[in-house]
């Protein structure tokens, strides 16, 4: 796996969102001038419902920094499972949901690399619920992470979308049955109500393309992201008595894997200096779902089996 961590310090260096020389003196002071935020964003995801306020600058350049280079991993260790699963041709039309500053892209690029590097082109539909909120971060990965991790094509565009607004991914429907891949990372715990989230589940599902993949990738220790990955495989449970249409090609109730990527020296130095709640992370324990959707059997056939 490259390391991003060069790119990410880069841009935060490079891009007048975040650091300013006029403010402090050098862009090791700047990294000193994050340690509290990084205290407080650790202690808001100890919560059972977390809830970040990542209009923030701050916030947002902690979650680069300690968190963003592993959650690359994340989405890149799930498609190394089954790299036989997931061919792609020349283009990959992608929808990337509560992608905040889209580490699952970069992960997804990474994977090209390995393993399908016929692809040369990457459409990726970006939806948050703080899709503007997350633009300084966004600009990170668009700027100077993906140019360094892959030198392809990548054509962006996305827009507000809440997963608990009900009946919000009809809005995205046509989009939707055009995509080839749905990336769901991180974002389940944070969600308040479970009901109308599994109804936009239902509605993707509908009107996905056939050899389509979803995705579904959250940090374990999370009591709603353990819940939410069950109401899925009960949704597709209870979709294929009639349609069958859907395979689980990957399922985990918790992946540990073990962090290829080491802080910089300057982020060991200033920032995550191994004091209290400022401990750079060794380990990354999730739990995933993915999905396929194919022609497995037809109508007809159920019917007559019925």
């Amino acid at each position: 796996m490259k390391d991003p961590y060069p790119y990410i310090l880069q841009g935060l260096e490079e891009s007048p969102d975040f650091y300013d020389s006029n403010v402090h003196q050098t862009f090791a002071d700047y990294l000193i001038s994050l340690q509290e935020s990084a205290r407080n964003l650790w202690s808001s995801y100890r919560s059972i419902m977390v809830n970040v306020d990542y209009s923030d600058p701050k916030i947002q350049a902690v979650y680069l920094v300690r968190y963003y280079p592993h959650y690359v991993q994340m989405t890149l260790e799930v498609l190394r499972l089954s790299p036989e699963i997931f061919t792609f041709g020349q283009e990959i039309n992608a929808c990337f949901f509560g992608a905040g500053p889209c580490p699952e892209v970069a992960g997804l690029a990474q994977f090209l690399i390995e393993h399908s590097q016929k692809t040369q082109s990457i459409i990726a539909h970006v939806y948050d619920v703080d899709y503007e909120l997350w633009k300084p971060g966004r600009k990170i990965t668009q700027n100077f992470v993906l140019p360094g991790l892959w030198n392809n094509n990548i054509d962006w565009d996305g827009k507000k979308l809440d997963l608990e607004s009900a009946n919000s991914f009809e809005s995205i429907k046509d989009i939707i049955s055009n995509s080839n891949l749905f990336v769901f990372q991180n974002c389940l715990n944070e969600i308040w109500n479970r009901s109308i989230v599994k109804n936009n589940i239902e509605i993707l599902l509908e009107y996905a393309p056939i050899n389509s993949f979803i995705i579904i990738v959250d940090l374990s220790g999370y009591y709603v992201n353990q819940k939410m990955m069950e109401d899925i495989v009960e949704i597709i449970e209870e979709r294929n008595k009639t349609r069958n249409d859907y395979k689980i090609v990957g399922k985990s109730k918790e992946l540990n894997v073990i962090s290829s990527l080491q802080s910089p020296d300057i982020v060991k130095k200033y920032l995550l200096t191994g004091e209290d709640k400022l401990i750079a992370k060794k380990r990354i324990n999730f739990l995933f779902l993915t999905l396929r959707k194919g022609e497995y059997i037809s109508d007809d056939l159920l019917d007559d089996i019925g």
